[in-house]
């Protein structure tokens, strides 16, 4: 009954937020309006529709999901995002403000005067885009589940159908007033329940958190096997099971699993007593000694470098992001907006780590069948049961679809933007089919691929960045500060980097589940595609533009100079 209470709590709570500011920022169905980034108010209003597109699902979840498993280790992740930031105030907002294009795919055919260009950078645009939304897609999915029971795939057609309404019928959609009002939405639905918690614990509990150990349960604890999986162990443990352990049937009985792995089958129940260590999935570290609690990198170097270049120069090519900076009336407009948003995101950073902090103590569960992305949501439950649970429940939850719908919202309007100007030839018609085709390829992966979904949400989420990092970051970077680009060396350079994207996509192990640290080939891929584009261009020399003065001189003199047609 309380969960019934909660989902129905957290449905109204989404749909009166969601569509109510949809609704007040309602303009008219012209296509500029789907088209063109909407110049912000005022520098509060900008930073905190930037920060709206950064508190995604992955954010919001997944972030306190991976803390709860790294430990401190995984901070270096917000710095990532915020030297991505750095990187797009400082080298390439200004530049394509002056220049009067705000899309990848507009500045490469304006840049290089090549329609084919253009085509190249809008499918690695648009399928960046699609990846990004997948793990959007298999967080609806994991809030259906989690509070009504039903498939994921409901989860995924809800999505879908809301995004296309709040498009194709609220233009508002793609204002910075709704990503910002719904911004500071969601910094209230995740902060105030993680303050709440945290006096709780204190009032009713106070219990230190054991980061120097391994979790253990502070109440008997029944865990239930969903799939098919291995535990780790790291010390000889007592369990009831019932179900299926190491091959063997048992019904109720109690055994001792002794330090090291196990079989465990699905459909099990394992019953744990008050004290006893947390098993870990096989595919999880098991922190214990203290490295919990420790601020560094526990994965391997070259990894780590790998993902922060991924994240840092993702934020340079993925589409939402350029829109929103360009929106400033100028650059040092721009330059206040990204203190701002710094600010912004130092105080969201704070909750992440409360969750995490908290999840070892009352959450140690989740450990075990790898559901970390749900530990924002479990933990009001846990804490705080009865009725102030569920509202707190309540509140996080509807952040967190807030958070899925309106990032997808901004992303499926680049997108569509991207698609119907490069293939369907522009027009309202064009954008409408467009968007329908942003929302309609990932829903029917996410329909084809379900297991797509039983992957971390930050694993999901990496190789979208990875492939904006490597194709569109190098574009924009060399086709900004350097002369010689050529649309031979940047169609070259465009190809191998989404080439090596898919191929490390495909063949290097995609990560460990619920860690949302892939390993990858970002390290490599990035230095690649720069040098292939480089190089091409120095080949193909003849093939700069003969206007290229022109168009530099366009891009970096000041705004007050008069403009070179």
């Amino acid at each position: 009954m309380i969960e019934l209470v909660g989902g129905a709590l957290l449905m109204a709570i989404t749909l009166l937020v969601v569509l109510t500011v949809a609704g007040f920022h309602t303009r008219s169905g012209a296509t500029s309006d789907f088209t063109a980034a909407v110049r912000p108010p005022h520098v509060l209003s900008s930073a905190a529709a930037v920060c709206g597109e950064y508190l995604s699902a992955v954010t919001f979840l997944g972030l306190a999901g991976v803390m709860l498993v790294h430990g401190f280790q995984v901070m270096w992740l917000l710095t990532a995002i915020a030297l991505g930031y750095c990187v797009l105030t400082a080298l390439v907002v200004a530049p394509l403000r002056r220049a009067g294009v705000y899309s990848p795919s507009d500045f490469a055919e304006w840049r290089l005067r090549s329609r084919k260009v253009r085509r190249v950078v809008s499918i690695c645009v648009v399928a960046a885009g699609w990846l990004y939304l997948l793990a959007q897609f298999s967080a609806a999915g994991l809030l259906v589940r989690r509070f009504s029971g039903l498939p994921g795939w409901a989860g995924w057609a809800a999505l879908a159908a809301i995004v296309l309404v709040i498009v194709l019928c609220c233009s508002g959609g793609s204002s910075t007033g709704f990503q910002a009002v719904h911004f500071w939405f969601k910094l209230v639905a995740i902060g105030v329940p993680a303050m709440a918690l945290l006096v709780l614990w204190q009032v009713q509990d106070g219990r230190r958190i054991e980061a120097d150990t391994v979790p253990r349960f502070r109440e008997p604890t029944s865990v239930h096997i969903e799939r098919d999986q291995r535990l780790r162990v790291s010390e000889s443990t007592p369990v009831t099971v019932s179900g299926e352990l190491g091959r063997r049937s048992l019904d109720g009985e109690t055994v001792r699993l002794e330090a090291g792995a196990h079989e465990v089958a699905a459909g099990s129940t394992l019953s744990f007593e008050a004290g006893a260590a947390v098993p870990h999935h096989a595919d999880l570290p098991v922190k214990e000694g203290g490295r919990w609690a420790e601020v560094g990198v526990d994965v391997p170097l070259i990894d780590a470098y790998s993902v922060y270049i991924a994240l840092a120069l993702g934020v340079v090519g993925l589409p939402q992001f350029v829109a929103r900076f360009y929106g400033a009336p100028n650059a040092r407009t721009a330059r206040r907006t990204v203190v701002v948003v710094f600010a912004l995101i130092a105080v969201f950073s704070i909750f992440p780590v409360v969750y995490a902090g908290l999840g070892r103590v009352y959450a140690g569960d989740l450990l075990t069948t790898a559901r970390t992305d749900l530990l924002v949501l479990e933990l009001p439950g846990r804490i705080a049961p009865g009725l102030s649970g569920v509202l707190l429940t309540a509140l996080v939850a509807a952040g967190a679809a807030v958070a899925v719908i309106t990032v997808s919202v901004g992303l499926v309007t680049a997108l569509a933007g991207t698609i119907s100007q490069c293939v369907l030839g522009g027009g309202t018609q064009a954008f409408r089919l467009g968007a329908a085709m942003a929302v309609g390829v990932p829903l029917a992966v996410s329909v084809a691929l379900p297991e797509l979904s039983q992957a971390g949400l930050m694993a999901m989420v990496v190789p979208a960045f990875r492939l904006s990092a490597a194709t569109v970051a190098p574009l924009l970077l060399l086709g900004i500060w350097w002369r010689g680009l050529t649309d031979a060396g940047a169609a070259a350079g465009l190809v191998t980097g989404l080439l090596g994207t898919a191929a490390s996509t495909l063949l290097t192990a995609e990560g460990e589940a619920g860690t949302g640290l892939p390993a990858d080939a970002t390290i490599v891929l990035v230095p690649l595609t720069f040098a292939v584009m480089v190089v091409v261009s120095r080949l193909t020399r003849r093939r700069v533009p003969g206007d290229v003065a022109a168009v530099l001189a366009r891009m970096h003199l000041p705004e007050e100079t008069p403009r070179i047609p």
